[in-house]
């Protein structure tokens, strides 16, 4: 009989005998817990956030952030089969991720770091302690992604990374002599903001010629891995891997801050995050110019930053014909991937398959 059960369609009873509700007395404590969990706090996976990601996925980007439904395009799914069953699978995974959480408790509240790094930045903020499942980071950015074409912000989640704070001071010219480790001049920075947002970006595509004329053919270091093994894909770029703020030797994240940046445009988040100009990473303004570039030609989105580490989503892969000429620039971009072995060609194969692109610079 309970096996029965376990594939029967509930829906009728629920409607017919309970009036279309589900009450406490009707949970186990697994049960109540997870509903508190996914129901109740907005910081997590949140059940309303899923269902408004659905309605975007359905009516698609333009009709969804179009007046016609007033914010709430959610009221609108018609309730057919397939949405009963995309959102059970989509409570499912977030039920299994749950069920695997973890989290360091030295984490929970913000160092000293994380506050700086969010005064630097300036503007709204989530901070995330190490979790052992990234599930509500990723949630959570995905939900701010859909909100921010509407509100007029774009997400971008930081690694709290106390040489990546160095850098953005450096940077933007914010540093204070004298002064404690995490202090720094914010109406500097601010200058610095407005001075970077009215200026236009460089030409990302001459940029790349440049950097092809000065380093002439391209060539592998020999005995890295070039077939998709972890080793040889590292951080580089690996569509299946952890992202940037993966902590590998505690197999947990480092804590992250997802910051809401005030700018319209995906390439000026950098004058929020002026990443760049360390080892062999371009400068900070190539850096923009590049984005630009690539938002343009491919839809390429700054995701996750750290501060030898960058990430982008793309809508899609890129075309056979886009591959090889983008895997040509992204190892001008970044030369660590010849480091990690990777070739104009095995990349372009990689590129064709991939929605995420990683960078990671060796120190």
């Amino acid at each position: 009989m309970k096996q029965e059960l376990a594939f029967a369609d509930l829906r009728p009873f629920v409607r017919d005998e309970l009036g279309g509700c589900l009450t406490v007395s009707l949970f186990n404590e697994e049960g109540m817990a997870f509903a508190r969990y996914y129901y109740g706090d907005v910081f997590a996976p949140h059940f309303p956030s899923d269902i408004d990601d659905y309605a975007l996925a359905y009516f698609g980007l333009a009709r969804y952030h179009s007046n016609e439904f007033k914010d709430e395009a959610y009221l609108f799914i018609p309730f057919y089969d397939d949405y009963y069953q995309d959102m059970a699978s989509t409570i499912e995974r977030h039920f299994e991720h749950w069920q695997n959480q973890d989290y360091d408790e030295h984490t929970v509240e913000p160092s000293p770091l994380a506050k700086a790094l969010m005064a630097y930045l300036d503007c709204p903020c989530l901070y995330f302690p190490s979790f052992k499942d990234d599930d509500p980071i990723a949630s959570a950015y995905g939900y701010e992604r859909r909100l921010g074409v509407r509100e007029g912000y774009i997400p971008v989640l930081v690694a709290v990374d106390e040489k990546l704070l160095d850098a953005l001071i450096s940077n933007s010219g914010a540093a204070k002599a004298g002064a404690d480790r995490y202090e720094f001049d914010i109406e500097s920075i601010r200058r610095y903001r407005e001075k970077v947002l009215s200026m236009t970006p460089g030409d990302g595509k001459a940029l790349f010629s440049g950097l092809a004329a000065e380093s002439g053919p391209l060539e592998p270091e020999a005995g890295n891995m070039v077939d998709g093994d972890e080793n040889g894909l590292g951080f580089a770029i690996d569509g299946q891997g952890r992202p940037p703020y993966w902590n590998d030797d505690t197999q947990m994240t480092y804590p992250v801050i997802l910051a809401m940046i005030p700018v319209r445009n995906p390439w000026e988040i950098f004058a929020y995050i002026p990443f760049g100009g360390f080892g062999g990473c371009a400068s900070e303004a190539s850096v923009m110019a590049v984005a630009k570039y690539w938002y343009d030609c491919h839809g390429a989105v700054a995701s996750v930053v750290s501060h030898d580490k960058l990430e982008f989503d793309v809508p899609v892969p890129v075309s056979d014909d886009d591959a090889l000429v983008l895997a040509g620039e992204q190892l001008g971009f970044c030369s660590s991937l010849l480091q990690d072995g990777w070739t104009e060609v095995t990349l372009a194969d990689a590129l064709r398959k991939l929605r995420k692109w990683r960078f990671r610079w060796h120190e």
